[in-house]
Formats: structure tokens, C-alpha cells, sequence
């Protein structure tokens, strides 16, 4: 990420209406904007990415970009939106909502996979797993697994977010644009999983590890269907964690910061360990999360300084 940092404390916001940033830089790259790279203009929460109608009215950046910024950031969340809505292998949604179960029903024929290159709604992979308990008998067990989404893709448009949100944070609307962390920091995703997998040792680690850090931001938006928070990490570390949820089904988290201080923190952070079995099948048992120990993008009820 190019640019340059913030200096000085950042202005407390209330995330309230539409924030309005059409500055001269584009707020995903930092390039400058003019007659050579003509500015458009980008909605950082897609309104095609979460279920219709649900952002009537909710908090939203609009901001100015570069085509290409744009055009790459509405390629990835065509395909993801469209995943990330999907019911699981029965045919249930993780939360009823009627506007989920139609426009999943809608773009998992209008979206493709990259993986398959077939329609999102019929690429669900078959899968099995054989093992032989006793000499002789061997047994396997058949099913489907959602589709697959290629992790750095995903990455890529929790960039996009993180940058438009961070932007929004830094925005001077003297110098017309918003800043980057410092150009020495690195960006640091660490994980993504569905709804079914939010509660294992590692997504709880990280919950754990940034709820003391600063709170940047918190956003509840497109009637929960949207959600994202950016803590920095406390002293003068130039750490920042940050988390997004995307439809409710779908949670991706990561660091941006100094390569050294970010590696530091992810060391301290729970390993998934996966199992092997003889016939060289891995797998990994899916860890649900209790609403009771969700807190990762939980409201703050004291005067905690978000901004």
C-alpha cells in the first residue's frame, strides 16, 4: 500500500448517513486522479454485494477511485458476494431472512466460479473420505462441500474494504484524500472460514488478542449483512487488526503493520492443526461460535475511544 500516514490524533466519527469523500486520490491504490486517470465513483460497502434493498438508508462511504481499482474490486465481489450467500450442503441459511433467500437464489445462477467456470450454484464439490479400519474392509463416506473461493481473492477485496474504510478514518478534506498506513507496513490476512468454522482457536485468538487494542472503527451496516472493525494496537506499535463479516456468513481477519511488530503478534496467535489420517485424508472438525462468545465486532456500552 503506497501513501503516507496520518499524523496527529484522528477525528472522532459517528457512523451515521453516507460519508460523501470524493477526493483527488483514489482510495484504494493512492493514485492521483486528473485527465489522465479519470475518477469514479465507488460505494466501499457494493450495494450488489449484500442482499437488495438492505442499505436503504444504512452508513456507507461513497468515494472517488481509479477505473481499474474499481472494475477489479466489483470483479471479486460478483463472485464472492455470491458464494458467501449460499446455504450450506442441506439447503439452510445461517440466519432466515428472506432477502438472503432471494438474492441467493438470484446469483447463484447470474455468478460464476473461478474455480469451476461453472454458475456459483452448481459448483459445490463433491468430496469423500476412505479409511480401512481392519485389514481388507475399506470404508468411504461421500458428500458435497461448498464451493471453493480462491483465499487470495478473498484477501484482495478485504484489501479494498480495509483501504476505503481507512480512508475514510485519515480523510483531510483540505488536502482532499485520506491516507495509507506508512509505506513501511506490511498487509498481513491471516484467515477466512464460513459461518460453520467462526469458533475455532484461531478466530477466537484473535478476538481474544485485539479487544484490548484501540478501537478505530466499528461498522454495523446493510442491516448487519456488513460488518467491520480496525483496532490498533496499543503504545507506539504500528500494528493494526482488523476484521470484516460479509453477509452475515462469511468472517475474514487479519494485521497491517510493521512486518517485525505484525509478525510478532500473528507468533502469539492459536496454529489450526489439521489431522492426517493413514490414507493421507486431512481434514480439520468445524468449530461453531455461541452468539454468547461472539465478540468480535461487539458494541462498545462504555467510552471507549472509537472513532
Amino acid at each position: 500500500m503506497g501513501g503516507s500516514s496520518s499524523t496527529g490524533p484522528w477525528r472522532r466519527q459517528v457512523l451515521d448517513g453516507v460519508a460523501r469523500l470524493l477526493g483527488d486520490f483514489c482510495a484504494y491504490c493512492g493514485c492521483k486522479l486528473g485527465t489522465s486517470t479519470p475518477p469514479s465513483i465507488e460505494h466501499v460497502i457494493g450495494r450488489r454485494f449484500v442482499p437488495k434493498g438492505t442499505l436503504n438508508g444504512a452508513w456507507n462511504v461513497i468515494c472517488h477511485t481509479c477505473r481499474p481499482c474499481n472494475e477489479a474490486k466489483a470483479d471479486l465481489e460478483g463472485e464472492i458476494s455470491a458464494i458467501t450467500m449460499l446455504p450450506d450442503t442441506s439447503g439452510q441459511h445461517g440466519v432466515s431472512d428472506s432477502r438472503l433467500a432471494s438474492e441467493s437464489k438470484r446469483k447463484r445462477v447470474g455468478a460464476r466460479s473461478t474455480f469451476t467456470k461453472r454458475p456459483v450454484g452448481d459448483s459445490y464439490e463433491r468430496c469423500g473420505l476412505s479409511y480401512e479400519p481392519i485389514p481388507g474392509l475399506k470404508i468411504r463416506f461421500d458428500g458435497w462441500a461448498l464451493p471453493v473461493v480462491d483465499d487470495q481473492r478473498v484477501f484482495e477485496l478485504a484489501r479494498y474494504h480495509f483501504c476505503g474504510l481507512f480512508n475514510y478514518l485519515t480523510y483531510d478534506s483540505d488536502r482532499r484524500r485520506g491516507f495509507f498506513p506508512p509505506n513501511s507496513c506490511r498487509w498481513g490476512p491471516l484467515h477466512f472460514v464460513p459461518r460453520s468454522d467462526w469458533g475455532n482457536p484461531l478466530m477466537r485468538g484473535f478476538a481474544t488478542e485485539i479487544q484490548g487494542w484501540e478501537g478505530r472503527i466499528l461498522v454495523h451496516s446493510a442491516d448487519g449483512f456488513f460488518k467491520a472493525v480496525i483496532r490498533k494496537a496499543p503504545d507506539l506499535e504500528d500494528v493494526w487488526g482488523w476484521a470484516l463479516e460479509w453477509n452475515k456468513n462469511f468472517r475474514v481477519i487479519g494485521l497491517v503493520g510493521d512486518l517485525e511488530a505484525m509478525l510478532g503478534r500473528a507468533r502469539r496467535l492459536p496454529k489450526l492443526v489439521a489431522d492426517q489420517d493413514d490414507a493421507g485424508n486431512v481434514s480439520r472438525e468445524e468449530v461453531p461460535l455461541a452468539p454468547q462468545e461472539d465478540h468480535l465486532f461487539e458494541l462498545p456500552t462504555d467510552d471507549s475511544p472509537w472513532v
